[in-house]
């Protein structure tokens, strides 16, 4: 029998609906498509890409030269303007003349790449463990650097696998964009939080968390730092949480070890999902503190792991509840049982 699911902490809707697995075609399963020709996110092809914001290079190599392992160009068709270039400065926190009680601003941020190889691989199992520690880094230094934006109030990092996900181009990489406002996802998620810490005392992810951790059934993975779980209220197949079991607000505030188990974990649990959904699109989002509530005591970074193997339809987009054809109980189990390398 199908389940409603409400999520602990959002209170959001999804229907758990495991007889529709049976339904044709109901998993995307078309493999990537490699794309024949020049790879401009390819050692290489440097000089196709804006000049490099960061890069992690061999000592004696040269700016936007090849020699590097990770890279950070500006994106080249941004979704976000930086001041001064080509942005309409005078609209900042106008209302509209057209409409009374409507809001618009300029879109001044930040929009990046991160090429997270410079070999050409599609699918982040390909990558070795010391490379997803390098992008993990790389993410790290640039929500640092990022901090010192003083138009700025929220760093989203995420990465499309696949183009059902969203990316344009199969080399692997993930994007950056930082925003002048927080997204109303984050705030719904901060101010349930806050609810809670206020009413309780207690940060809301850590229980929950804590809660996973007791009921077993949805662990993919733990270690001593982290854990991997699908959530209770998984809008997706296969869809994963990876989590720091000590409360922590901001991913920039881990050490270098904290990034390597989270690494590590975080790789293992891709190899789960590339095995399980072989040909599966994906997308990985960074949730972590807008920038004004640096290591506050209700909020957790917090990875969220999202196969696209399902689409969305009428009823999605008219209610607002997922229906997730298999249940977080049954894909765990199938994750935990995909033979990977420890």
């Amino acid at each position: 029998m199908a389940e409603l699911r409400k999520d602990p902490l959002l209170e959001r809707w999804v229907l758990i609906a495991e007889e529709r697995a049976e339904k044709p075609q109901e998993f995307d399963d078309r493999p990537t498509v490699r794309r024949s020709g020049n790879c401009p996110f390819c050692e290489g092809s440097e000089l196709e890409t804006p000049n490099e914001v960061l890069a992690l290079r061999k000592p004696g190599t040269m700016p936007d030269a090849p020699g590097w392992r990770v890279r950070v160009i500006p994106n080249k068709y941004p979704a976000v303007t930086i001041a001064g270039r080509g942005a309409d400065e005078a609209v900042v926190n106008a209302r509209s003349p057209e409409v009374p009680g409507y809001e618009r601003q300029s879109a001044l941020g930040v929009h990046e790449v991160i090429i997270e190889s410079a070999v050409h691989v599609v699918r982040a199992g390909e990558l070795s463990l010391a490379q997803t520690t390098d992008v993990l880094n790389v993410y790290r230094a640039r929500l640092l650097a990022l901090r010192a934006e003083s138009n700025l109030r929220y760093v989203q990092i995420f990465r499309n696998v696949g183009e059902a996900a969203g990316a344009s181009i199969e080399h692997l990489h993930s994007q950056l964009i930082g925003l002048p406002v927080v997204p109303t996802l984050i705030i719904d998620e901060v101010s349930a939080a806050l609810a809670q810490f206020q009413k309780l005392g207690n940060c809301a992810f850590c229980e929950l968390f804590d809660g996973e951790l007791a009921a077993v059934s949805r662990i993919v993975e733990v270690t001593d730092r982290f854990v991997l779980f699908c959530p209770y209220a998984s809008r997706f197949p296969y869809e994963m949480c990876l989590a720091p079991r000590k409360h922590a607000a901001d991913f920039d505030s881990a050490d270098d070890a904290t990034l390597a188990e989270a690494a590590a974990l975080m790789r293992r649990g891709l190899a789960r999902l590339e095995q399980v959904c072989e040909n599966a699109a994906y997308n990985c989002v960074l949730h972590t503190a807008p920038l004004e509530s640096r290591a506050c005591g209700h909020y957790h970074w917090h990875w969220e792991i999202l196969p696209r193997i399902v689409k969305a339809a009428g009823f999605e987009w008219g209610t607002g509840v997922h229906i997730n054809p298999v249940s977080p109980e049954r894909a765990a189990a199938t994750l935990r049982a995909a033979a990977v390398a420890l």
